[in-house]
């Protein structure tokens, strides 16, 4: 991919090529997930995030649950967006074509405790442990 610029306009931010290269976005883009590819993609950036491959997982709360929360599904994704009571955001995203999950959070790190890949556990689901 070559390089890209972010142009700022006064009510609006874009991607666009440099110098008439092309943008190209992944298949769990938020260009990807867009309707139709009608809709200007959305990014978010958090800065705990944590990506899982295809296994058995478990959420638990780490400490205090959300107060709030709320489902979102594209073609590409479904989605559950918690809200805590200090207004913090923790995402779960799930990837239809493979499985995989994409955990985003503004609250604090993310913890993944892996008995999958323990043999010797005697639960062999890996727990995900949210902020």
């Amino acid at each position: 991919m070559g390089p890209t610029a972010i142009v700022v306009g006064s009510r609006r931010r874009e991607r666009r090529a440099l110098e008439g290269g092309q943008v190209l976005e992944g298949p769990h883009s938020a260009a990807a997930a867009s309707r139709e590819g009608t809709e200007r993609p959305v990014v978010e950036r958090y800065p705990y995030e944590l990506r899982l491959p295809e296994a058995p997982y478990r959420f638990e709360w780490r400490g205090e649950a959300a107060v709030d929360a709320r489902k979102h599904a594209t073609d590409l994704y479904a989605e559950e967006r918690y809200t805590h009571a200090d207004g913090t955001i923790t995402v779960i995203r799930e990837y239809r074509s493979d499985g995989t999950f994409h955990i985003m959070s503004d609250r604090g790190e993310i913890e993944l405790i892996d008995n999958a890949q323990n043999p010797l556990s005697p639960d062999p689901v890996s727990v995900v442990r949210l902020p």
